[in-house]
């Protein structure tokens, strides 16, 4: 269990890295100034409020769809 918990503590920071990463990158080498606002703890909220979004529609999408029990 201990090998498995490091093995996924390692990948999360390694993604949590890259994704640290990329927008200072993509900002030095392409010299675009629009990315600047988009700092890594940004683009970490938008993916969650999108993963969020959908997962409440996937539920909206089940309620309406399902007539209970009591019907």
């Amino acid at each position: 269990l201990q090998k498995k918990c490091s093995r996924l503590t390692m990948f999360g920071a390694l993604f949590l890295m890259i994704i640290a990463i990329i927008p200072t990158l993509l900002l030095k080498v392409l010299n675009i100034t629009v990315l600047s606002a988009f700092g890594p703890t940004s683009i970490l909220i938008m993916i969650s409020v999108s993963i969020e979004i959908a997962d409440q529609l996937d539920s909206l999408m089940i309620m309406r769809n399902h007539k209970g029990f009591l019907n």
